[in-house]
């Protein structure tokens, strides 16, 4: 290729760049009148139960295998058999 062609292609190049930043720009200030508009927001009410608990209480305890809480499971008691009753997630990682 020669130098010439070489250049004429590089122009040829920067003028399709250029081409398509313009057009770019142009399109850009009808993009708002294409965008959809959103539905309404309905707000959702939803009736509470007259003993609906006011707080809760997740505890979590780490490096205690789960393992090793399954095994001692029966023998716990006071605080640590009352956990027994709630949920458990033994992969919970």
């Amino acid at each position: 290729m020669s130098f010439a062609r070489s250049q004429s292609f590089a122009g040829r190049q920067s003028f399709i760049g250029k081409a398509a930043a313009v057009i770019a720009a142009l399109s850009l200030p009808a993009l708002p009148v294409c965008a959809q508009e959103a539905p309404p927001v309905v707000p959702v009410v939803q009736e509470l139960p007259a003993n609906a608990p006011r707080l809760i209480v997740a505890i979590a305890i780490d490096q205690f295998s789960a393992d090793l809480f399954a095994q001692y499971r029966q023998r716990f008691t006071g605080g640590l058999a009352r956990l027994t009753g709630g949920a458990v997630f033994p992969a919970g990682y």
